[in-house]
C-alpha cells in the first residue's frame, strides 16, 4: 500500500513499512511487532535477495506471444 491511503511507520533502523490507514491499530500493532521480532526474515532491499537460488522459486508472468504491445 503507498500513497494517500498508506503512511509510513518505521520498525527498525533504516526499516520503514507503509500500513494501510484503515487498518486497525491492533493490526499495525501486531505487524510492527512482527517485523521488529523477526527482521532478518524479511527482505528489505534487492541487496538482501543475493544468492537466492532461482530454480527454488521463481515469480513468472505468462504472456500471450502473440499479443500487440499498447
Amino acid at each position: 500500500v503507498k500513497g494517500e491511503d498508506s503512511k509510513p511507520i518505521l520498525v527498525g533502523e533504516g526499516k520503514t513499512l507503509q500500513i494501510g490507514k484503515v487498518a486497525a491499530e491492533m493490526e499495525k500493532s501486531d505487524f510492527i511487532q512482527l517485523f521488529q521480532e523477526f527482521p532478518d526474515v524479511f527482505t528489505w532491499s534487492y541487496d538482501d535477495v543475493r544468492g537466492f537460488n532461482l530454480k527454488l522459486a521463481q515469480h513468472t508472468i505468462e504472456m500471450d506471444p502473440d499479443a500487440k504491445s499498447i
